[in-house]
């Protein structure tokens, strides 16, 4: 440790000898800046340590209530800091609780707005019409307070209106309110969920309210309340949503139906299809009443009501005026006149029967098929197994029967087919050029595979190059110095009569590697380098 502090000390003195004078001064400098530094940061951690921590007391204040709360502190002689704008104030953590009930007791913060404390106060002399006023006022001034707490609002206002009751039932209005309320989060915005809360909680405020007499706008002026709008919009285009969805479904069924059912004869590739559906989305009931006959006997039916009459009359004198009202009966000259022994007789039934009636309901279900309309296009030229080919106009007509049976299609209800015949000549020209770009991808795959080969190879080489390199180093020794030797002339000898040994077979592959690499190498320097540093990051994994 000691010979280690010694050399560091030794190393300190040469660097300083050899450093100019400026420099000296400028390291001199920079060691009395730090010095500097390191002391402040000492002295301000050492003053925040024993700095008491502040606290929100309040956050989100109105002007008024910031106003009012700043002036209670600095009469009770609290220290406070301001934040965001003036709507937070801090206090010292250790005087928040006190603060907080000392606040509390002087009514604040008040959220702008008086509720029922304007009753605490009786006032002699205040009218019928006052009092209702102030009741209204501490009602708007309680609910704007609450909502104001819900998490995602910021500040709310509402107004109520109470008409004055009516001594008709039929002319009474029910109240009313509005409530405009600001959000923190404009983006976020309110879920239905929370409107429908704040309405509930107005109209359950509110004597009479209904929750649907509620209006709800945001800061921006958007209709927030309007909930019963809003799910018959979202009904709406989920239900077009759908209806798109089971139309093309319907569509793509038919015809992949009706191309197999082609395909079999004429080949999938003679034959295109087109299918249109319409589909009726409307909901319709029907209902048949059927009346039956009252069948005469012991079966004849409910009797519903029955009226019995039996009169009887037997004596002397005249025979009671007994009959229908009318002329026979209220004429004077008409009164049957009977001497001696008079009888008299009448019985009279009359029963009625409930009429059996039989009803019937049909309910059409939605998203019945109203119409179909099939296209189908043939190629021309089309031949039977004899090779003869099909004449056109009997072709087309055996086509649209057929397809009406087999595709199930109704001619009553609308359905039709439309069947041509026309030269498919662009299909040649979509297979030769399917063809080219075959060829073509095919081409460039090839090209890209020869060239991973060559970068493999070309890897490989330097690999192995490099480690013949770390094989054939040899470490240089120091050599003892000798006394120089006398210059010895040799004649110098032709390159033909040098014994050079003849190359093996490895060594002459090491060769044009070798020759390939460096030719590789002057052709694409940037190629060869990042090959290299590949490797390089290769090997350090």
């Amino acid at each position: 440790m000691r010979e280690r502090l010694r050399i560091l000390r030794e190393n300190l003195q040469e660097m300083w000898t050899k450093m100019t004078q400026r420099n000296r001064w400028i390291m001199m400098g920079a060691a009395a800046a730090m010095g500097v530094a390191i002391i402040a940061v000492i002295v301000f951690l050492t003053v925040s340590a024993h700095r008491p921590g502040m606290s929100v007391l309040y956050s989100n204040l109105s002007g008024s209530d910031a106003h009012a709360i700043v002036q209670n502190l600095t009469k009770s002689g609290v220290k406070y800091e301001l934040a965001d704008d003036g709507k937070t104030i801090k206090v010292p953590q250790d005087k928040m609780p006190e603060t907080r009930i000392n606040m509390a007791a002087e009514g604040l913060p008040a959220g702008g707005t008086t509720g029922f404390e304007l009753f605490d106060e009786t006032r002699l002399g205040v009218t019928d019409f006052t009092q209702k006023v102030n009741l209204r006022r501490a009602l708007q001034g309680e609910l704007q307070r609450t909502i104001a707490g819900l998490d995602v609002v910021e500040s709310a206002r509402i107004m109520i209106v109470q008409p004055e009751p009516s001594l008709f039932v039929t002319e009474q209005q029910n109240p009313s309110a509005s409530v405009a309320v600001k959000l923190k989060d404009p983006k976020e915005g309110l879920t239905n969920e929370q409107i429908n809360g704040i309405m509930n909680l107005v109209a359950s405020s509110i004597e009479g309210m209904d929750p649907q007499d509620v209006t709800i706008i945001d800061n921006q002026g958007n209709l927030l309340s309007d909930l019963e709008s809003k799910k018959k919009d979202a009904e709406k285009i989920a239900m077009t949503a759908l209806q798109l969805k089971q139309k093309r479904e319907i569509e793509e069924q038919y015809k992949r139906d009706i191309i197999e059912y082609l395909a079999k004869v004429f080949g999938e590739e003679n034959v295109v299809v087109m299918v249109k559906a319409e589909l009726d989305f409307s909901e319709t009931r029907e209902e048949d009443v059927l009346y039956s006959p009252i069948r005469p006997g012991a079966d004849a039916g409910v009797i519903r009501s029955e009226q019995l009459i039996d009169e009887k009359y037997l004596g002397t004198g005249t025979v009671p005026e007994i009959g229908v009202p009318g002329t026979t009966s209220n004429i004077p000259g008409y009164k049957g006149l009977a001497e001696g022994n008079a009888e008299y007789k009448r019985t009279e039934e009359t029963r009625n029967y409930e009429i059996t009636e039989e009803r019937t309901w049909k309910v059409n279900e939605k998203g019945k098929i109203a119409r179909l309309q099939v296209a189908v296009i043939l190629n021309e030229g089309l031949a039977n197994r004899e090779g003869e080919q099909y004449a056109r106009a009997p072709l087309i007509r055996d086509v649209e029967e057929n397809l009406y049976s087999g595709a199930n299609l109704e001619r009553g209800r609308g359905d039709s087919v439309d069947v041509k015949v026309f030269n498919f000549k662009m299909d040649k020209e979509d297979e030769s050029v399917r063809d080219l770009a075959a060829a073509e991808a095919k081409r460039r795959y090839l090209l890209r595979m020869a060239s991973y080969i060559v970068l493999a190879l070309a890897v490989l080489a330097m690999l192995i190059l490099g480690w013949i390199a770390l094989k054939n180093v040899v470490v240089p020794e120091e050599i003892p110095e000798e006394e120089p030797e006398e210059d010895i002339f040799e004649e110098p000898v032709a390159v033909e009569e040098l014994d050079i040994p003849e190359l093996t077979d490895e060594q002459r592959m090491r060769e044009k590697i070798l020759e390939e690499v460096l030719r590789m190498i002057n052709d694409d320097p940037e190629g060869a380098a990042l090959i290299v540093r590949s490797w390089m990051f290769d090997e350090d994994r």
